[in-house]
């Protein structure tokens, strides 16, 4: 939670760096979906990961990406759970 309100201070700030690479995007996602299992299994809840094969490499700063999508999907898993009760 520190490191999140850091990076938006940082944003704000206009001092983030960002480093772009070459990011293999369904290796990334199916990196997220197992480690999403665990809070899933705790939860209840199924996730499943479909995507076009034509899916390929892209430019990012993979791991802002990959932080924003565990985050994301975290919240996702979280809500789910809260509107099931």
């Amino acid at each position: 939670m520190i490191n999140g309100i850091l990076d938006i201070s940082k944003i704000e700030a206009g001092k983030m760096d960002v480093h772009i690479t070459d990011c293999d995007l369904p290796a990334l996602l199916d990196d997220i979906v197992t480690m999403s299992n665990q809070a899933c299994v705790k939860n209840n809840v199924t996730l499943n990961l479909n995507f076009d094969s034509m899916l390929a490499d892209i430019k990012t700063d993979e791991n802002k990406l990959r932080q924003s999508i565990l985050n994301i999907l975290s919240n996702a898993i979280l809500f789910k759970c809260k509107t099931s009760s």
